[in-house]
């Protein structure tokens, strides 16, 4: 009860190795846009060993590092994780099911993607009712939306059209004259 009154919030980028990716950015606007109070227990959890590890110290407490005691705490007493990949990317270990995989499988996912799903076949993971379903799935645009409604068995409320965190960060260089490389997974 202590812990579940702290209102946790984890927010990671796969197996956490990377602080560049849209886990990262809504951490970022988070820790700068909303009060002391809300942002205390909002972590992001990165492994020391990552490229990012020393610029994201700045941030203290509330950069959790990866597969410590105090990150497997956290993973337990979270309300919700927000991540860019799917709930089981948030810690190493693929264990066969016990109280911990089952406690941390209840937990609240706000799925924010790491790339357009648009017309990937991926239901089967991100599917509502499958393993990494989530209970808020960002999208792009339209057309996403309308697909993930379709295909992947989510109720309009939960899906969200808010576009990617790290688009906010996008630079205006159309005056520029630049080559656009399209390349699709």
């Amino acid at each position: 009860p202590v812990w579940k009154k702290k209102n946790i919030w984890l927010v990671y980028e796969k197996y956490c190795v990377m602080a560049q990716d849209n886990g990262f950015y809504f951490f970022k606007y988070c820790m700068e846009n909303l009060p002391e109070k809300e942002k205390k227990h909002i972590y992001f959890i990165l492994d020391k060993k990552s490229l990012q590890w020393p610029q994201m110290k700045k941030y203290g407490r509330n950069l959790v590092p990866f597969m410590s005691a105090r990150h497997m705490l956290y993973m337990l007493a979270a309300r919700i994780y927000v991540a860019s990949d799917a709930r089981n990317h948030g810690f190493a270990w693929k264990p066969k099911p016990n109280i911990i995989t089952r406690q941390i499988s209840q937990k609240k996912m706000l799925f924010l993607q790491h790339g357009v799903t648009a017309l990937k076949r991926v239901d089967s993971i991100y599917g509502k009712g499958n393993r990494s379903a989530c209970d808020l799935f960002i999208v792009t645009n339209t057309m996403e939306e309308k697909i993930i409604l379709d295909n992947f068995g989510y109720e309009p409320a939960e899906v969200a059209n808010t576009g990617f965190a790290r688009w906010d960060v996008l630079k205006d260089c159309s005056q520029d004259s630049h080559n656009i490389l399209i390349m699709p997974t």
